[in-house]
């Protein structure tokens, strides 16, 4: 029966939350709720080759991982040299946007 409850309790809150984002963004609770339920979906993978590519730092080299950085290299989400603890931010490469800001006022 506990284990009954807490299945329950977990669908209950995925269904909530799925609700609640799709406030924001439904189309990609669409997409995540089909990937969540396609079984032989390649893109998914085991716990153990997950935590295989955690601990060996393989995963920094797939694609998706690569382009997201790329598109976050100028800006503070990217400062992986420096403690994330909200104090070290880094500024952007990049302040054409902020000169552009300047010269408006």
């Amino acid at each position: 029966m506990f284990y009954q409850d807490e299945s329950d309790q977990y669908d209950y809150q995925l269904s909530l939350t799925e609700y609640l984002a799709s406030f924001w963004n439904a189309e990609a609770v669409k997409q995540v709720r089909d990937s969540r339920d396609s079984v032989d979906d390649p893109r998914f993978m085991d716990d153990e080759e997950f935590e295989k590519q955690i601990l060996d730092g393989s995963f920094k080299d797939d694609h998706i991982v690569q382009a997201i950085k790329e598109k976050y290299k100028n800006t503070n989400l990217y400062d992986n040299e420096r403690a994330r603890d909200g104090r070290n931010v880094r500024l952007p490469k990049n302040l054409a946007g902020l000169l552009n800001l300047a010269k408006e006022e």
